[in-house]
């Protein structure tokens, strides 16, 4: 078993929410983060995916791992492993995200406090930043 994250939601997240709300901290958590990102499969010259349905990212290169898509459908199980990789601080502050601004959101993870604690401070980061 890996270091995982796992989230699921009840039902769809509200479209007004994600697009006013949700969309533009996410985009402030990469802008912060000092990670190098790509699309899902950690392509070089690409960007992750922030629109109005999905956020789908990784590590660059070979800072990627497996790819962190979160959607606003309704997803009764989801996980992504990032192998503690650099990403996984960007990851954990947009589940922790989702997890304060939707109802219907949770996430759990194999690690601890300790191992959350870059993404907490971003996530915070981005909280005061509002």
């Amino acid at each position: 078993m890996g270091y995982t994250h796992y989230w699921n939601k009840k039902a769809e997240l509200d479209q007004n929410k994600w697009s006013k709300e949700f969309v533009p901290a996410v985009n402030r958590i990469i802008e912060l983060s000092d990670v190098e990102l790509a699309n899902s499969m950690g392509d070089a010259l690409t960007d992750p995916t922030v629109d109005s349905n999905m956020v789908s990212l990784n590590g660059l290169g070979d800072d990627s791992y497996e790819s962190f898509i979160v959607t606003r459908g309704k997803e009764d199980f989801n996980f992504c492993k990032t192998a503690h990789r650099p990403y996984d601080k960007v990851c954990v502050a947009i589940l922790m995200l989702a997890n304060e601004l939707f109802e219907d959101f949770e996430w759990s993870s194999d690690g601890d406090d300790e191992e959350h604690w870059e993404g907490k401070l971003l996530f915070e980061q981005v909280l005061i930043k509002n």
